[in-house]
Parts: structure tokens; C-alpha cells; sequence
């Protein structure tokens, strides 16, 4: 299993891949610059945790860390929510409301899904980042502030802009500095170090006894695309450590349906094969294949195996089910005898 890469280069991330080694190495670049960062990926691909270590490693690590979807938010209420308001400025304005923005003052304010953003409320965002000032609802002035903003989203803001559904002033001015996550099918190497990472979470958080999980499963585990990326993959970890064996192991057959393969896919059965059940049909191949470059002389067949003697070999015959006449019939010339 591969090494998981040390979490001081992405703090709260778990890889192994040289795709995300390449994406920590341009955060450690990044970290304190106070320019925008964009950063775009599928879902689940975990953007906003690049965000949260760009944070936690660069010098407002000590101040707020604020995050804000702009999709989980009505549109009337996305302006008040992030700029502020003054008490009475609008029915319901009971009180005077700081807004986000002023809340992560010296921080770090995230954007999720900025892509979702109201087009009316793209040219004030857009103030916000080229002046480092606000105007909070009912205020006669606009007040400086010092914010470091981070944006991320999944979708395709270059397409947007042609939509003319995103400002194409404000995709330049968030674009600046862009990191790319990787989707999980494009770094595979990562899911066997991700599967131990949220057996080990999900064990602790359940309070269950997990023993661990076998070949075959990881292999199911591995050779599945995850559309929904990591958060696809923590979520059916946790479903395998709460429905484990009562072995405390993970077996095939606790894999969601949907994502083990069909039972006439090359590769992988849908079956629990084991591990053992692999070996033996591997070394019966092998003995086969000895025998056959030796003309089926069992001592030179020893030899090349590093049996050490004829009597270990016929005891892996016997073990294996191999029958020599039957072993005879298949390629061998004509006149060939079973010599020992």
C-alpha cells in the first residue's frame, strides 16, 4: 500500500498520487499570496479542503477561516448574508449584521460554487476584489477591509462567461491563480490510502472492531470509477465498517451492488474469491507450464522451481487435484511418458 504523503503539505488531506503531490506543491507556492485562488474539480474531490490547507498553511492561519456556498443560499439573501446590512434597512432587519466578508477580516473567505453566484451580485463581488472595500446595505460609505478570498467550483465558468450567465471582468479577476484537483479515477494510487484513512475514521467514530478488509474487496474498491469521488468513496466506507462481518472484516459481499462488477465482467468475479483460491490456481499454472518445458520430468521440474526435491513437488500434485493422465492428454507429442 502506498505511503500516505505527510499531511504538513496538505494539512486535513489524505494521498499518495503524484497528481495530488503536484497540487500540494503549487498551495506551498500559493499559501501567502493575498491574490484570489480559484479552485476547480467535480464534486467531491474535496475543494474545500485545498481551501482550508491553503489557509492553514499561509499567514492568516491564525484569523477566521469563513466559508459561504452560493448555492445553499436564496439569491435575496446572498448580498445581506456576505455584505451586511444596517437594522431596518429592509422588513425583517432587526439588528445590523457584520456580513461575511467583515467577518473574516485578516482571513480567509471561501466561496463554494461561486459559479452559482447571482448575475446582479457579480459586479459588487467583483468591487469587493479589485478595491478591498465593502458597502454594507444602509451604510452611506463603503469600508476598507483586508480579506483573502478563495473560490472554487465545479463547473465550467469559461462556458459561463460564453452563456454570458458569469461576468467575464470577474472570471479574470478570480482566475489569477487556478489549482485543478483531480478527479479519484485519474489517481488511483489514492484509494487504497484513502480506504485505510476512513476505515480507521469510521471505526473510531462507530466505536466498531474492524479486523481490516480483504484483497478481493480492495481490488472491487479499486477498479470502481467513484463519479462521486471522495465523498462517494468515505460514504460507502462507512456503510462497509457499520455492515463488516462479524469477523470484523470487509468482504466483496458487503460492497454496494452498484458498484461491484456484473458476474460476466473480465477481471474481478462478483463472487467472494479468496486470496488462497487465487494462489493455488496460480501455482497450478506454474507446475503445469514446468512440467511441460521439462517433458514432464517431475526431478528437472523440482529443480526448476526450487522445490528443492521430486517428493515436495508430488505432494503439490496431490494438493493441487493435478492429474497426470489427464495433464498428458492435453499438448503433449505423442510417445511422451510421465517420467520421474
Amino acid at each position: 500500500m502506498p505511503i500516505p504523503v505527510a499531511a504538513s503539505l496538505l494539512p486535513g488531506m489524505v494521498f499518495s498520487s503524484r497528481a495530488m503531490s503536484d497540487v500540494a506543491n503549487s498551495v506551498e507556492r500559493i499559501k501567502d499570496s493575498d491574490s484570489t485562488v480559484l479552485v476547480t474539480g467535480e464534486s467531491g474531490t474535496g475543494k474545500e479542503l485545498i481551501a482550508r490547507a491553503i489557509h492553514r498553511l499561509s499567514r492568516r492561519s491564525e484569523r477566521e477561516f469563513v466559508p459561504f456556498n452560493c448555492s445553499a443560499v436564496p439569491a435575496e439573501l446572498i448580498e445581506s448574508m456576505l455584505f451586511g446590512h444596517r437594522k431596518g434597512t429592509f422588513t425583517g432587519a432587526s439588528q445590523d449584521q457584520l456580513g461575511l466578508i467583515r467577518s473574516a477580516e485578516n482571513g480567509t473567505l471561501f466561496l463554494d460554487e461561486i459559479g452559482d453566484l447571482p448575475l446582479a451580485l457579480q459586479p459588487k463581488l467583483l468591487r469587493f476584489l479589485q478595491e478591498g472595500e465593502v458597502h454594507t446595505l444602509g451604510d452611506r460609505a463603503p469600508r476598507q477591509v483586508n480579506v483573502r478570498v478563495i473560490a472554487a467550483t465545479h463547473k465550467d465558468l469559461e462556458q459561463l462567461v460564453r452563456d454570458k450567465l458569469f461576468r467575464e471582468d470577474l472570471y479574470y479577476r478570480i482566475a489569477t491563480l487556478t489549482l485543478k484537483v483531480p478527479p479519484l479515477r485519474d489517481r488511483p494510487e489514492d484509494i487504497s490510502t484513502l480506504i485505510s484513512h476512513f476505515i480507521s475514521l469510521y471505526a473510531r467514530k462507530n466505536d466498531r472492531a474492524i479486523s481490516g478488509i480483504t484483497w478481493e474487496a480492495i481490488q472491487i474498491l479499486e477498479s470502481y470509477s467513484w463519479p462521486g469521488n471522495i465523498r462517494e468513496l468515505a460514504g460507502e466506507i462507512e456503510r462497509l465498517v457499520l455492515y463488516a462481518d462479524d469477523d470484523g472484516y470487509i468482504h466483496p459481499g458487503n460492497i454496494s451492488t452498484r458498484i461491484r462488477p456484473q458476474s460476466d465482467s473480465p477481471g474481478i468475479e462478483a463472487g467472494a474469491e479468496r486470496l488462497d483460491d487465487l494462489l493455488e490456481s496460480y501455482e497450478r499454472r506454474v507446475i503445469t507450464e514446468a512440467l511441460r518445458r521439462h517433458d514432464c520430468n517431475v526431478a528437472r521440474a523440482s529443480e526448476a522451481l526450487g522445490l528443492g526435491s521430486r517428493q515436495t513437488l508430488y505432494k503439490k500434485l496431490k494438493r493441487l487435484a493435478i492429474d497426470i493422465g489427464d495433464f498428458l492428454q492435453e499438448d503433449t507429442e505423442p510417445g511422451m511418458q510421465f517420467r520421474a
